[in-house]
């Protein structure tokens, strides 16, 4: 397990990875998601909602072809929020920009995950 620099994290992302089994590669790709997360963002949400969310970011990732660019809401379980789900290779300022569209119109994100994750892929593309 990767070593967080915020105290509570590890005992948050172990609660996410107890929701049910999974691969060696889904506690890797759990961990790296989290591992920045302020604990008190980890504290808004039940373990299996975070779950879920990395599921889906994992599922796109999966997915997402060379230089594609996937930006989807997502609903979250706390009515009237949505999640915005970006996966992207990493492109620099993507975030920042998306986050200066949705201030201007007035929309405010309530905390940003940001986790740059490298991945390999076979040669069909799987990862």
């Amino acid at each position: 397990m990767l070593v967080s620099p915020f105290a509570f994290n590890q005992d948050q992302i172990a609660s996410i990875l107890a929701v049910r089994d999974m691969s060696k590669m889904e506690r890797e790709f759990i961990e790296h998601i989290f591992i920045h997360a302020p604990s008190d963002i980890l504290q808004q949400y039940a373990p299996s909602e975070w779950l879920k969310l990395a599921e889906q970011m994992q599922q796109k990732a999966a997915v997402r072809s060379s230089q594609e660019t996937i930006i989807e809401f997502i609903p979250a379980s706390v009515p009237n929020k949505q999640i915005l789900l970006i996966v992207t290779e990493d492109k620099a300022f993507l975030v920042d920009t998306i986050k200066a569209l949705l201030s201007s119109l007035n929309i405010t994100a309530n905390f940003t995950l940001h986790p740059i994750i490298k991945v390999k892929r076979n040669s069909q593309g799987q990862l």
